[in-house]
């Protein structure tokens, strides 16, 4: 065992349950499952994957109690009828058959219960909710809205059902009749959700509690129909099943919601009534775009720690904790007794290997998260989670990671990302890849980004790092012609040279005062420019740059042409950066016109027709690059196999780039 994360790779005990180390498996809403309650191949190789890859505890996220009823969407889990005992079953056998315990997260969604909401059936709930304009609806880009509604209809007018006595009964008996067949169906734990907004924190938060009788008022009160839910499960799985509950240990930046007061009283009453554990989270005033990264999945690092030691100190039972907790601070707060277990859901999207590579002293093996927002991004179209930096997440059932029948020698041309991650799959199946790149560095037009958002560097420096301990071949400062591939003599050849970037056809972009973004990221440290700068571009790679350049004391406009700023960024961290940036000062136009760029101003017409202008030292140049697929073309008509893949294809969001650079290689 590596000394270095000794702590984290700890054995540790909930209830009766041993687990190998520390590390839980975070649960979470994956999409993944089969449509119809139970969770198919892919959903079982996922998490056969991440059991293999060493967590010692795979936490299921929200199962449902009662579906359909309660449930999300289809492809939510049941545990709802003995009809799902054999898929149950099947779960637990494949995260065993790789030495870990498996828990599953109970819940009912209830005002949240999109799958109520599209048949027309009530959503239950402890008062009238109260509507409460927010202004995400502002951040959607025109397509993102078209596919909001897709995956949420709503078929008439949106009901509810304010829970009476017999109501509560109903659904406490759902919650134990649930955990009694995960029990049966040879599950070790389950977790009762009681937290982001679901039926029970409904009840919790005395926002959305608005009641008068015994379960309102006091947070003892409030507590109540989660007790129940403890006592009736308690009652059923007998004393030695592990059970406990997550709750919200604030509302962030909602008036009058969960204190952390309120949560250390839940707590405390949540052992009492038998919980084995309390999972600290966190919620929000969903009504706030920035929010959506601001509570159980925080853009800020280490944001719940504060809370969960604030707990852990109120409880004597083990307290598990998530929110962007890097390794080594993880093992730090374990040993120092701030919590007990560290919930990874980002980081095991990731690299589901990450506690395995921890165990073989091997932790910059570990592909990073970028924090970039992708995964959760994907339920609020009601799609599978995605992952930027790792193509195989949710795909693990279908991807073959077996040596291919025949070594083949392929050379990829393009030393970014892309092409790294290209060059080392190949390397991955037995292939024999040579990588060729133009300048004298690997990266590609990645350095920059890797420049304005510390997360990319981290990403590009695995990605190098990688490269070189598999002992793949790079040539730098070297050109890919017909004449240097037909010496190389390869059976196939993968084109990942990005975009091209040309100046768009502005007025003045010829004039001193324009600078390039890569000449401007050359020198790192932004000195080449005056006070004030103007962005052309509002998409990522200018809105990245104006977070960068806001921070180190310029004052910048950014300048879009299309209608919404963002294009480039999942919605939840579009939200967030957008946010920042207007905190900050920095000023933000879409749907601009007839831009020009002057002496020392830039002039241009806003959606209205009215012309705008905006002093300006400098102007950088961060529009998004087009297609370029003059090499791959040239290629192809020398006779080479050739694939063409990334920004040079035309598909501009990595993402998607790296996970179409995956399937070029399973089809060689």
């Amino acid at each position: 065992m590596s000394n270095r994360f000794e702590h984290l790779l700890a054995p540790g005990r909930i209830g009766s349950m041993d687990l190998r180390n520390r590390i839980v498996h975070a649960p979470m809403s994956l999409g993944l499952g089969a449509g119809d309650g139970t969770c198919g191949e892919r959903y079982l190789a996922y998490y056969a994957q991440r059991a293999k890859g060493g967590a010692g505890l795979i936490n299921i996220g929200t199962v449902s109690v009662g579906y359909p009823e309660g449930a999300v969407d289809a492809k939510q889990i049941a545990a709802s009828d003995d009809k799902f005992l054999p898929n149950l079953k099947t779960l637990a056998d494949r995260v065993h058959a790789h030495g870990a315990k498996i828990a599953l997260q109970l819940n009912h969604n209830g005002v949240q219960a999109g799958l109520d909401r599209a048949l027309g059936r009530p959503l239950a709930t402890p008062s009238q909710p109260v509507s409460k304009r927010g202004d995400l609806a502002d951040i959607y880009l025109p397509e993102e809205l078209a596919a909001l509604a897709a995956g949420n209809p709503v078929t008439g007018e949106v009901t509810y059902q304010i829970l009476d006595a017999a109501g509560i009964r109903r659904i406490v008996d759902m919650f134990a009749a649930a955990s009694l067949r995960c029990q049966k169906a040879g599950i070790d734990a389950v977790e009762i959700h009681a937290g982001h907004g679901y039926l029970l924190a409904g009840f919790l938060s005395p926002v959305t509690n608005l009641r008068t009788d015994e379960y309102g008022g006091s947070p003892e009160n409030r507590a109540r129909f989660l007790v129940e839910v403890l006592h009736a499960v308690r009652a059923i799985v007998g004393p030695e099943f592990p059970v406990w509950c997550k709750l919200d240990s604030t509302e962030f930046e909602l008036d009058g919601g969960i204190s952390l007061e309120d949560a250390k009283i839940t707590a405390q009453i949540s052992e009492a009534a038998g919980a084995d554990a309390i999972s600290v989270s966190a919620y929000s005033d969903t009504s706030k775009a920035v929010t959506h990264s601001g509570s159980h999945t925080p853009q800020q690092p280490e944001l719940l720690v504060p809370n969960a030691e604030a707990i852990k100190r109120v409880v004597s039972v083990p307290v598990i904790t998530a929110g962007r907790i890097e390794l080594a601070d993880a093992d730090l707060h374990i040993r120092q007794g701030r919590f007990d277990f560290v919930a990874f859901g980002r980081k095991l999207l990731a690299d589901p290997d990450l506690p395995r590579k921890l165990t073989h002293g091997r932790a910059d093996a570990v592909r990073p998260c970028i924090y970039c927002y992708s995964c959760i991004s994907q339920a609020y179209f009601r799609r599978p989670v995605i992952c930027t930096v790792n193509p195989e997440m949710g795909f693990e059932f279908q991807r073959a990671s077996t040596p291919a029948p025949h070594a083949k020698r392929v050379v990829v041309v393009g030393g970014g990302p892309v092409g790294m991650e290209a060059a080392l799959r190949l390397k991955g199946r037995g292939h024999r890849p040579i990588l060729i790149e133009k300048l004298d560095r690997l990266g590609g037009a990645f350095v920059g980004a890797a420049i304005t958002y510390e997360p990319n560097d981290r990403y590009l420096a695995w990605l190098k790092r990688e490269v070189e301990n598999e002992g793949i071949q790079v040539c730098l400062n070297s050109t890919a012609t017909t004449d240097t591939l037909t010496g190389l003599n390869p059976d196939a050849v993968i084109v990942a040279t990005g975009a091209a970037h040309d100046y768009p056809a502005i007025a003045g972009i010829d004039r001193s005062n324009v600078i390039s973004l890569k000449a401007l990221l050359s020198a790192a440290n932004a000195t080449p420019l005056g006070p004030n700068v103007v962005i052309l571009g509002g998409q990522v790679v200018g809105l990245e740059l104006a977070e960068w350049l806001s921070r180190r004391g310029k004052k910048i406009s950014v300048l879009e042409t299309e209608s919404k700023l963002g294009a480039g960024l999942a919605i939840v961290r579009r939200a967030r950066i957008l946010f920042e940036l207007k905190r900050d000062g920095v000023a933000l136009y879409a749907g601009v016109g007839d831009i020009a760029v002057q002496e020392d101003e830039v002039v241009w017409r806003d959606p209205d027709g009215q012309v705008q202008r905006v002093a300006a030292d400098n102007v950088v140049v961060a529009t998004r690059g087009g297609a370029d697929l003059a090499l791959a073309e040239q290629l192809k008509s020398s006779g080479f196999n050739v694939f063409s893949a990334g920004d040079c294809s035309g598909e501009f969001h990595l993402e998607a780039a790296i996970r179409s650079v995956a399937e070029i290689v399973d089809r060689l």
